[in-house]
């Protein structure tokens, strides 16, 4: 009886261990992915002797930018190096932490896209998309914009706005200068002067996707006129972005009490409308050599 019983077969077990084997080859493949990840974190810790310097590409106040060469897989990318001296003197450092906060957030076609970033003693150093350019401002210098080229260049810059939008955040700084062509299509950079106005969340449910773009819907709109951006880190005279492209609302938040000009993402689509101009007819629709005449 007691063997009998030895050799009897749960007819539960089979079934048992079919979903435990696929339930295992379910957990394994991501257990894989999540060590690889970690493995590649691991290794991403890098030093300036990890790229070679191809040429500058670019210079600031308090950065410079060069395409380089990563010595160990030959990725072409972009270094960006940021002064630590410079941004003590003029106390730039919350822009540079915004920018790197935002870039971790960010992910679209139409933006630039930040691999990762690392510190050495005298420098704040972001890895970025390599992108051949030029930037539109070049375009629009080097000669007249064709109507055809143009609405090109506005569907695409208009996707990187929303792009931006849909992820929570305002741009403050959209001129003709910060979009850079890749191969024929647009893309947006440099977030310094970002700020949320909504959480991510509700920012992807009140914005249409990029891809199906459609009239936003009118309890959405009440959403989006609700979230003003009342910014106390404002300084008198000096407004976040580039002032020939700044919305009056912008301006006036710079020259006045904050709570008397709180404004909305649609300041954003004022600096669009500025570079619009700025590719139809190769000039600023608001320009003099003295701010306060300007403003």
């Amino acid at each position: 009886m007691g063997s009998s019983c030895s050799t009897k077969k749960d007819p539960n077990a089979d079934s048992a261990t079919d979903l435990l084997r696929k339930e295992l080859m379910t957990i394994i493949p991501s257990y894989i992915i999540i060590c690889r990840q970690h493995e590649q974190a691991r290794l991403a810790v890098s030093r300036l002797s990890d790229f070679k310097r191809i040429k500058k590409i670019g210079s600031g106040r308090f950065n410079s930018v060069y395409c380089v060469s990563e010595r160990r897989s030959n990725k072409v990318l972009a270094m960006k190096e940021v002064y630590r001296g410079k941004l003590e003197i003029y106390n730039m450092e919350p822009r540079l932490e915004r920018e790197h906060i935002v870039l971790s957030e960010l992910k679209s076609f139409w933006l630039v896209e930040m691999f990762r970033w690392f510190e050495t003693p005298t420098k704040l150093v972001m890895l970025l998309e390599m992108l051949p350019g030029p930037s539109l401002v070049r375009v629009a210098k080097d000669g007249a914009v064709s109507p055809l080229l143009l609405r090109w260049y506005a569907a695409e810059m208009l996707m990187a706005i929303l792009a931006v939008h849909r992820h929570g955040f305002i741009h403050r700084d959209i001129k003709l200068a910060n979009f850079l062509l890749s191969y024929g299509h647009v893309k947006l950079c440099d977030f310094g002067s970002c700020i949320r106005f909504l959480p991510p969340d509700t920012a992807n449910k009140v914005f249409p996707d990029v891809e199906e773009l459609q009239e936003v819907p009118p309890a959405h709109v009440r959403v989006l006129r609700q979230a003003t951006i009342r910014d106390q880190q404002f300084k008198p005279m000096v407004p976040h972005g580039t002032s020939y492209y700044c919305a009056p609302e912008v301006i006036r938040l710079a020259t006045r009490e904050p709570s008397l000009a709180p404004y909305t993402y649609l300041c954003d689509y004022w600096s669009y409308g500025v570079c619009l101009y700025y590719l139809s007819f190769r000039r600023l629709p608001f320009h003099s050599d003295h701010y306060v005449k300007m403003v």
